[in-house]
């Protein structure tokens, strides 16, 4: 998506395209917390101990929600009196909503009981079916981007379709009453709601800059800067995953065994993450041969880079370990004061100063802000004394954005990179140590495990 249907579509299609990824990104929200609260309730449970008859009543009233909600919305688009472009892209949206979250919801259960291949594989088999009806596109080459949309929700169709098959046999059996599954829902939602509402709050830091775009500088301003955000979104698609995989382990450990899998983590990151600074060059120079429209976005790129770099921290290690422990809390409350913050000083940027470079700096400013509060709430609730990782850190993306942007330099970020590692030296020593030693009891046949 982020490399071809750009090339397919126009500027200003692709525009409504991103705006029609950026809504639906949001459609999890018409759950209203039910999802993440039956996660929470039942993670760590093997599957052979759900209670599927309360599941797939509490599942039809998802649905019924979901349809309702919908038709409310359609009356109220119609009733607005959008554009005819806007409107289409809301009700594609209102139609994706009711088309997979109701699908999302069984696969929650699913996660709880760490099963994620089911939903692995649905979404290889959706995203399979979009790449090449992509392709297709491509090669009819329509003019606008309404069959886009359309292809995009059917290949998420059928995948939602996977899912009510592999739940034939739960369908089969006789839900529970609602006078059962209703006190189920009502505490879903009340302990779900906080760890959606904190996500959210969290994705709106991203998602209410490109509105406020959207709104100061118009379509076409909109799509350009969307265009280098959607260069990053994947990596925290992908981390937002592989969160979801290890919360069901990391809930079954000890708080010791939690901790130290926790330092391992925060040390495989520290190696890991600053590599993407360097990568950010060769990646210029072939996107500006393969897009050459979209020159400006790497601009944007190169100041909202450490999006990228302190959102993968949030998602691996603060938001597991925040709902390990069940502290819904803190972690809503440290997502809802960074959207606040950021909505302020984004406001300020665009409304007041009116420079679109310095409201994506807001952007940055504010999760940098909300990464460094995060770990050291959580440094404090395993005891631990690690703020000198975090100075590196902020000064590793100020050295960044200054080399990128103002100077264009590589041999200055490989520099910052390498005074980096050198800062934190002794957690690369730890991940070498924990390399070295995989790597022993591998090509000796022993148990990993041991």
């Amino acid at each position: 998506m982020s490399l071809l249907v750009p090339k397919a579509l126009g500027v200003e299609d692709y525009a409504y395209w991103q705006l029609f990824i950026l809504y639906s990104s949001y459609v999890g929200l018409a759950l209203f917390g039910i999802h993440d609260g039956i996660f929470l309730r039942i993670g760590g449970i093997k599957v052979d101990d759900i209670d599927w008859p309360r599941v797939k009543g509490e599942f039809f009233l998802v649905l019924i929600g979901q349809l309702l909600l919908a038709v409310a919305a359609t009356l109220a688009i119609f009733a607005g009196g959008l554009a005819d472009e806007r409107a289409f892209v809301f009700l594609a949206v209102l139609i994706f909503g009711v088309v997979v979250n109701p699908a999302a919801f069984l696969f929650y259960v699913l996660r709880a009981a760490n099963l994620p291949n089911i939903f692995s594989t649905a979404s290889v088999l959706s995203g399979s079916i979009w790449a090449a009806a992509l392709v297709a596109l491509i090669v009819v080459g329509p003019e606008n981007f309404q069959p886009y949309i359309v292809v995009y929700i059917v290949s998420q169709a059928i995948s939602s379709c996977f899912c009510y098959l592999h739940f034939r046999k739960v369908f089969a059996c006789r839900p529970s009453s609602p006078r059962l599954v209703i006190p189920n829902l009502k505490t879903d939602c009340v302990a779900g709601l906080k760890v959606t509402m904190a996500y959210y709050a969290g994705s709106l830091v991203v998602g209410s800059t490109r509105m406020l775009i959207d709104g100061k500088w118009g379509l076409e301003a909109f799509g350009i800067f969307s265009f280098s955000v959607s260069l990053v979104n994947f990596l925290l698609t992908f981390m937002a995953q592989v969160s979801m995989v290890i919360f069901p382990v990391i809930r079954r450990m000890g708080k010791d065994s939690q901790s130290d899998v926790y330092r391992k983590l925060r040390n495989g990151l520290v190696g890991i993450l600053p590599l993407m600074y360097v990568l950010y060059f060769p990646g210029c120079y072939l996107l500006k041969l393969w897009l050459p429209q979209y020159e400006q976005s790497l601009l944007y790129l190169a100041i909202i880079l450490p999006v990228c770099f302190f959102d993968c921290k949030m998602q691996l290690l603060v938001n597991t370990y925040l709902k390990t422990y069940r502290k819904e809390n803190a972690l809503f409350w440290l997502n809802a004061a960074t959207l606040v913050l950021s909505l302020l000083a984004c406001f300020i940027s665009a409304f007041v100063v009116s420079d679109i470079l310095l409201t994506a700096v807001a952007m940055v400013a504010s999760i940098g802000f909300r990464s460094v509060v995060s770990e050291v709430y959580l440094n404090r609730l395993f005891c631990i004394k690690a703020f000198r990782p975090i100075v590196g850190d902020v000064l590793l993306a100020a050295w960044f954005v200054v080399s990128a942007f103002f100077f264009e330099s590589l041999p200055l970020t490989i520099i910052g990179v390498l005074i980096y590692y050198f800062y934190n030296r002794r957690s690369l020593l730890a991940v070498c140590r924990m390399v070295r030693d995989a790597l022993y009891l591998l090509t000796t046949n022993k148990n990993v495990s041991d």
